[in-house]
């Protein structure tokens, strides 16, 4: 507390006069502050790159995100805490799963038990929003032409995806991603391929099996 003084505010800077009533002022350099039986702080700045962005808490509990280059001044009474955290860089192989509680679902996301889940391919530079978190990277299944990738649903449902071929796996919708050889028939040899009929096409018919025979020279992948 200065009972009677002066103090200076430079370019570029900001501070904050505190008066004995607990009101204050906030002055923006430069200026020359007379102060009289009063407190001058000087409020401290958060500078983020462009690879880095501000994480704003307000007093009243509200979380705001600014992306980077930015700065900012802590404005008392409204901010509680800056912090300057950096963004999540996702390679061009790779994956992120972002979930956010208790938000809207928008496009291309997936609503599950209260939370929104959506998926960020990169590559990317990774920013959340208020109330996001990251959940887990993922890597991506990549499959030549001489392989296959076997996608297991939650439901039971076995995909196939013929190589050559790259996805991800979708945290809600998968079970599992194998990559797995393709079968190499040659010229002078044949696969016997069984296959279980559906109800339906084994209705009418005591066999519920369907056999097939598949000549080379081929890669087989089965369906």
């Amino acid at each position: 507390m200065v009972f009677f003084g002066y103090k200076t505010v430079r370019a570029g800077d900001h501070a904050v006069v505190w008066s004995r009533d607990g009101s204050f002022k906030v002055i923006a350099g430069p200026k020359r502050v007379t102060l009289y039986r009063q407190r001058l702080e000087m409020l401290p700045v958060y500078t983020a790159d462009q690879n880095s962005y501000l994480e704003i808490r307000k007093c009243t509990g509200v979380v705001e995100i600014i992306p980077g280059p930015s700065s900012k001044f802590i404005e008392p009474v409204v901010d509680e805490s800056i912090r300057v955290l950096q963004c999540t860089m996702i390679a061009a192989s790779e994956a992120l799963v972002v979930s956010r509680q208790n938000s809207a679902s928008q496009d291309k996301s997936k609503d599950t038990n209260g939370v929104d889940v959506r998926i960020i391919r990169g590559p990317a530079r990774f920013i959340p929003e208020a109330g996001e978190w990251i959940d887990r990277k993922l890597n991506e299944y990549v499959a030549d032409q001489k392989s296959y990738l076997e996608i297991r649903k939650r439901t039971g449902i076995k995909e196939i995806m013929p190589g050559p071929c790259s996805t991800f796996l979708d945290p809600v919708l998968d079970e599992s991603i194998t990559v797995l050889e393709a079968k190499t028939i040659g010229a002078s040899q044949a696969l016997v391929i069984n296959r279980r009929r559906s109800v339906s096409e084994a209705k009418g018919t005591s066999n519920d099996v369907e056999v097939r025979l598949v000549m080379g020279p081929l890669q087989f992948i089965p369906s």
